[in-house]
């Protein structure tokens, strides 16, 4: 695996596929008719945890760490939001940082808002400490808004533009995996898991 950049903002990792050796000269040369790029084509891997439950009363809650950020991200940035959940990914390495032989535990996390003729979605770092935007996208237009803080954090692996659209689509067309559920439901979702 190489890297090949033209524009050194964009380097993505190429693999060389169909490469034969030349003898010319008595020096060997490799050929390289096809240039396989990798980073373009591939799909991420990721499921969705909806966090979000609502209890007999009325009221809405959800895991402390989650709720108390989204809470204190929704009040600094004033906006409302009504939809939380957890994103996975089956690369581990995915907004991580290396520490201490490992990675960290970082969530990936969604904080929406469903209105009555529309959908908002925005994704997040949540480091425990703090957080790091990731996203943000409106189910009308679709068009996704990446923020640059965090193209300039570091993280192990990121998600590219299209990862992030990806995600995003996937919930605009499953909105019920991210919408608020009874107690009895999330229970029995839980117990249908093991």
């Amino acid at each position: 695996m190489r890297r090949v950049c033209k524009d050194r903002k964009r380097c993505a990792p190429i693999e060389l596929t169909n490469y034969r050796e030349n003898i010319e000269g008595g020096k060997r040369r490799l050929q390289f008719p096809f240039l396989k790029n990798d980073v373009m084509k591939q799909t991420i891997k990721f499921s969705i945890q909806n966090l979000l439950s609502q209890k007999d009363q009325g009221t809405v809650c959800g895991p402390m760490s989650p709720m108390l950020f989204a809470n204190e991200v929704a009040l600094q940035q004033e906006f409302k939001f009504n939809r939380l959940a957890r994103v996975r990914f089956e690369d581990e390495r995915i907004n991580q940082r290396r520490e201490d032989g490992g990675y960290t535990g970082h969530d990936t996390l969604i904080i929406g808002c469903q209105y009555a003729n529309d959908l908002w979605l925005s994704l997040w770092v949540d480091s425990g400490t703090g957080g790091t935007p990731v996203a943000m996208c409106y189910q009308s237009d679709k068009e996704t808004v990446c923020i640059p803080v965090y193209d300039k954090t570091r993280y192990a692996v990121k998600l590219s533009h299209e990862q992030i659209c990806e995600i995003f689509n996937y919930v605009f067309s499953n909105p019920e995996t991210i919408a608020i559920k009874k107690e009895q439901e999330l229970f029995n979702d839980e117990n249908r898991e093991l």
